[in-house]
């Protein structure tokens, strides 16, 4: 568990803490930067490509899990994506899109309660072939991601989302 611990961390950019003594036993804690989205997406040196990106279209950021999905809102908003949509599992996704058109993008976690990303994605595509779903996921490894991607996804972004892949793709597909 602690190697998987220090990858998680690494990946964070944060620091693991480590303090043992013996005949007690060890501590682990980590220290995390939290960044500010705002001053990240200004500070981006893309920033105005992605503003030339019609912001009206409307985002379906299907996820369960309420912490990503104020982060991905949050990100969104700030950039400037202000209408978005939420599902909280698989098939009220695909009935979002069935009833909503003018859902431009779907964003698209794999794991989902009722009806996982992927076979929402299958069923969404059969009635909204052109429509980009983007698959997200903390699943980063690269023989999963290629797994993923031979499946009906456009696209793939790895969790915890990075700033700029995120609007790379939403600038791609929007």
């Amino acid at each position: 568990g602690l190697s998987i611990v220090k990858g998680i961390v690494d990946v964070l950019q944060a620091m693991l803490i480590v303090n043992s003594e013996i005949g007690k036993g060890t501590e682990f804690s980590f220290g995390l930067s939290i960044p500010n989205i705002r001053t990240s997406i200004n500070e981006s040196s893309n920033i105005n490509a992605y503003k030339q990106t019609d912001k009206t279209k409307k985002i379906l950021i299907a996820e369960d899990d309420n912490t990503n999905f104020l982060y991905l809102e949050n990100i969104l908003r700030l950039s400037f994506f202000t209408n978005t949509i939420r599902a909280y599992n698989g098939a009220e996704a695909v009935e979002i899109c069935k009833n909503n058109p003018e859902v431009a993008i779907v964003l698209m976690d794999i794991k989902m309660p009722i009806l996982n990303g992927i076979d929402a994605t299958k069923l969404i595509k059969k009635h909204r072939k052109d429509l980009p779903v983007i698959a997200t996921t903390a699943y980063a490894m690269k023989d999963e991601k290629d797994l993923i991607l031979q499946e009906d996804f456009d696209d793939y972004i790895s969790k915890p989302y990075l700033i700029n892949d995120l609007l790379k793709i939403l600038n791609t597909y929007l």
